[in-house]
């Protein structure tokens, strides 16, 4: 599922990188001093909502982990203690990886794709 998400975010920004480029050269070539501001707010609108795509998917994960311990919580009784600890193994690992990916991100933004700089430049 992370995969997949990651996978859609990689082509938001493919496409408006691509997207920013198409308008940078037309701009160039037709020296469209005008239209600069019009184009600027655009690529500045489009930061934004690449953020807030990426404000949703964080969001959507965290509330998974939080469905995932509350469900656990109402039914690790039922369990037997050997079930319970791979339980916790498992989910303890999976948000152990989801934070260091979330570090990562924050730590080299330009090799996940998540760099505004990048979209809007």
């Amino acid at each position: 599922m992370e995969r997949l998400i990651q996978k859609i975010q990689q082509d938001w920004a493919k496409r408006d990188q691509e997207l920013v480029s198409y308008i940078n050269e037309i701009i160039k070539k037709q020296n469209l001093s005008g239209q600069i501001s019009f184009i600027e707010q655009q690529k500045q609108i489009l930061s934004h909502l690449y953020q807030k795509a990426g404000s949703y998917t964080n969001l959507v994960m965290l509330a998974g982990y939080a469905g995932i311990f509350g469900i656990w919580q109402f039914t690790h009784e039922l369990l037997s203690r050997r079930v319970t600890m791979w339980v916790a193994l498992l989910i303890s690992l999976s948000l152990m990886l989801f934070v260091g990916y979330e570090v990562w991100k924050m730590i080299f933004p330009r090799k996940s794709g998540h760099n505004e700089e990048l979209v809007v430049a």
